[in-house]
């Protein structure tokens, strides 16, 4: 049977830590047995890419998931919120994850 696949959507911009957020977050998923896209490991250089392009590509790989991980802080994301509205009109799968408490 095939993994179900997630992609994780948080905030990026302004977020100086996004990286490592998003790697803990991916290793997370997998360890809850789901196959991840994570949308901060794909090749594009921000330095010759536009913030909309960056969201095309979101949408595509997103259209190739089960369902949508929200990170907690989503909600101060533009794209997040972009994210998830395509989400819903796709009809995938919503999951909102919790800040754990360190």
């Amino acid at each position: 049977m095939k993994k179900k696949r997630v992609y994780l959507s948080g905030a990026i911009t302004n977020n100086p830590n996004y990286k490592a957020e998003f790697a803990r977050a991916q290793k997370a998923e997998e360890e809850n047995g789901y196959t991840v896209v994570n949308p901060t490991r794909t090749p594009l250089d921000p330095e010759q890419f536009e913030y909309d392009e960056f969201m095309k590509v979101d949408f595509l790989l997103l259209s190739m998931c089960d369902a949508i991980v929200l990170l907690p802080g989503w909600e101060k994301s533009k794209g997040a919120r972009k994210e998830l509205e395509f989400a819903i009109r796709n009809n995938l799968e919503i999951i909102k994850r919790k800040k754990e408490n360190n």
